[in-house]
């Protein structure tokens, strides 16, 4: 009896004190010395609510980084709600993608307000993407999609000092095809940055575990719990991107609003298998 139970207690000490299965390693994946953005890696992307005016526009590689600005003029139509403008470097196979690293540093932001619509506007430098669907993906098609982005975001009615910009990490689900409309499953702030600074930025789908992980620079990870089903693939499985993210509030003043947003890229990781 004696060796039996010290047997069953050493198996139970085993299952508690084993480690949760490792996730993937990160491996580089661009570091922008080429002299033009290579196809093989990337595709370009970008995308605009009606109405509004994306006046500004580069996609580059600039001394050894991507080099990404978007300027964009909000919609007169109405003093409510919001309207969107995307430029994007999607990742060439996404789907194989569950995780990203990046250094981004912000070099200049600015974001507009609308006296007359409570709407705040936001420009945001973001790593992620579509990761599952929780019930029939549709291909190219975000409804019923998992959406899930870490971001630097500065916006307009931030009460922080003058270029310091909030890192986020948040977890949605879109309820239609675009995306527009959605539930928001997770938001967390994750800290600071400063314009101008080089700040690290990860996100990993832990799927085993049912949760994603954002990391600020050295900061301790950071986990997002989910509860909906994540077997199936996503609609726009292959969505994982780099990107500046604009939301401009909509505004008929002659001064419309603008979310504008100039930063770089480097050195962008992914997990290993998303190479082979």
């Amino acid at each position: 009896m004696k060796i039996a139970s010290s047997c069953l207690m050493a198996l139970l000490l085993l299952m508690f004190v084993s480690p949760v299965r490792a996730l993937e390693s990160l491996v580089l994946y661009d570091d922008f010395h080429s002299t033009f953005i290579d196809e093989t890696k990337w595709s370009g992307g970008g995308s605009q609510s009606a109405g509004v005016d994306v006046l500004e526009f580069v996609r580059q590689i600039q001394k050894g980084t991507l080099h990404m600005v978007n300027r964009t003029y909000g919609d007169t139509s109405s003093n409510s709600g919001s309207s969107a403008a995307y430029t994007r470097l999607d990742f060439a196979d996404g789907e194989k993608v569950t995780a990203i690293k990046a250094t981004i540093q912000v070099n200049s932001v600015e974001v507009g307000v609308c006296t007359s619509n409570p709407n705040a506007t936001y420009a945001r430098a973001r790593l992620g993407g579509s990761f599952f669907n929780i019930s029939a993906p549709t291909a190219g098609s975000y409804s019923n999609d998992v959406f899930a982005a870490i971001y630097i975001e500065l916006a307009s009615d931030s009460t922080d000092k003058a270029g310091i910009l909030e890192v986020i990490g948040r977890v949605i689900k879109c309820n239609n095809s675009t995306c527009s409309l959605y539930t928001e499953l997770d938001k967390i702030v994750l800290g600071t940055t400063k314009v101008k600074k080089k700040t690290d930025l990860s996100i990993q789908w832990d799927k085993s575990n049912h949760q994603f992980i954002f990391q600020l620079g050295k900061s301790a990870p950071v986990s997002s719990t989910y509860a909906v089903p994540d077997l199936l693939p996503a609609g726009f499985a292959d969505s994982k991107a780099l990107d500046i993210a604009q939301s401009i509030a909509n505004c008929t003043a002659e001064q419309r609003p603008v979310a504008f947003m100039d930063l770089n890229f480097d050195n962008v990781y992914v997990n290993q298998s998303a190479t082979q």
